[in-house]
């Protein structure tokens, strides 16, 4: 069957029906073979009452007599009596029931009452022993209202409940197995295709079935593989773009400096216009392969211990000429021994690529402020790095975008100051890659603070 519609309503229409049948032959089980009806213990005593006494008048030969009262139990209780040897003989009662044989058999096999139903009229019998010790079985059919009075509903109750919960419970069981194994294939796969390992399939792992499911895996397959093989071919095209465009700019370095030696004055500050828009364009093609490279990561980042206090104070240290030269200052606020596990030169650049900006952005004679902290998160405790400037900030509507590759913010300074727009999804593509991520908030006096948080090992030795 290649519908999972079509398997899912046979599984329950065949569970139901399977339940519906068990039902009723437990029904025609219990109400057959069971003594624990109230109306079949009546029927006993009753038939108690009057055995001993059939039997007595059956042996003392007063036929007639035994007539009357067997007209009298008829009348009274709807019995019809019938009266059998120990070993089985028919001795007394005409109309002798199709199923007497039956019910005389079992009697003799469990030396105890038994009671059958034949059609409408229910058959009971037992052993009874005369006065002089001589064994008789005493029988009757019943009329159909005894076999419409059970004894202990609970009993039946309970018995039928618990058919109906086993019997759902399996088939329901093996229908949910069914169903949720090609799910969890797919969701595994899925997991491991979005962590990076693109040459993930599905198809192999769920088996000969040819239902919806086959066609999902087929699908995801067929996605799998023509993103890999996209991707693929993004690495191979920056991996050329790279070499294309930097041996022409390493050309045109050689080729400025002997301008430089050969030029005059007047040309030295076209020179140099050219040499910053080489360097840029430099900086530019190093920021798009970092940027690639990190979103294209196919296995797990290092795991290295990292001593973040350590990190913040050399970056600190490194910053400070940037930050010289556009009149401000770069400052740790606060600090702990924070370990974190990583990729250090990942976690320098994120941290990095954030402080370069703040200082870009804060005015004049202000402090690009970095403190580092931890902070409890649920149940885990997480370090965070948050780098403040004393800028214009950005409008709360573009701070989800920040992070965007190429995005540029849309106040009056930061479109004055344009960047290439790369380095805060850097920061965000390796902050992610660590587990962590990135938050940006306008501070109510002014200026944009934005938090790096990252899982937290313990503290940092010496």
């Amino acid at each position: 069957m290649k519908s999972i519609y079509w398997k899912i309503f046979l599984w329950f229409w065949l569970s139901m029906m399977g339940v519906g049948i068990l039902f009723v032959s437990s029904s025609f089980f219990l109400e057959s073979d069971s003594l624990l009806s109230k109306g079949r213990e009546n029927a006993l005593r009753s038939l108690d009452r009057v055995g001993n006494l059939s039997v007595t008048l059956f042996e003392q030969n007063k036929i007639r007599a035994l007539d009357r009262l067997a007209s009298r139990v008829e009348e009274t209780n709807g019995f019809v009596l019938y009266l059998f040897s120990g070993d089985g003989q028919h001795l007394y009662g005409d109309r002798l029931p199709q199923n007497a044989n039956r019910i005389i058999n079992r009697v003799l096999d469990k030396e105890g009452p038994a009671f059958l139903v034949f059609g409408s009229r229910p058959l009971v019998a037992k052993p009874i022993t005369s006065n002089n010790d001589k064994q008789f079985i005493i029988a009757a059919a019943l009329p159909k209202r005894w076999i419409n009075e059970p004894l202990n509903p609970s009993y039946y109750s309970s018995v039928r409940l618990w058919i109906t919960i086993v019997t759902s419970a399996v088939v329901c069981l093996i229908l949910a197995k069914h169903i949720s194994k090609p799910i969890t294939i797919l969701t595994k796969s899925t997991r491991k295709f979005a962590g990076g390992k693109f040459d993930e399939r599905v198809l192999p792992l769920i088996g000969r079935r040819r239902d919806e499911f086959y066609d999902l895996a087929a699908g995801f397959d067929e996605m799998a593989g023509r993103t890999e093989k996209l991707i693929s071919s993004r690495e191979e095209l920056l991996r050329n773009i790279s070499h294309e465009l930097r041996s022409p700019l390493s050309r045109m370095t050689l080729a400025l400096d002997l301008a430089r030696k050969k030029g005059t004055p007047e040309v030295e500050t076209a020179l140099q216009r050219v040499d910053k828009e080489i360097v840029k364009m430099n900086y530019l093609i190093g920021q798009v392969i970092t940027l690639s490279q990190i979103e294209a990561i196919h296995s797990p980042v290092k795991q290295d211990p990292i001593d973040l206090e350590e990190l913040i104070q050399k970056i600190q240290k490194d910053a400070e000429l940037e930050a010289s030269s556009r009149n401000c200052f770069v400052e740790v606020t606060k600090t702990e021994k924070i370990s974190i596990a990583g990729d250090y030169d990942l976690i320098y650049s994120a941290v990095e690529n954030l402080v370069r900006n703040a200082i870009r952005f804060t005015n004049e004679s202000t402090a690009v402020e970095i403190s580092l902290k931890t902070e409890p998160l649920l149940a885990e405790k997480k370090a965070v790095i948050a780098i403040r400037d004393h800028g214009p900030g950005v409008n709360d509507n573009d701070l989800d975008k920040l992070f965007l590759p190429f995005f540029q913010a849309g106040t009056e300074l930061r479109t004055t100051k344009r960047n290439s727009g790369l380095g805060l999804a850097i920061t965000l593509g390796a902050v992610e890659q660590h587990g962590g991520k990135v938050t940006a908030r306008n501070k109510d006096d002014g200026g944009l603070e934005v938090s790096i948080t990252l899982p937290y090992i313990g503290e940092h030795k010496d």
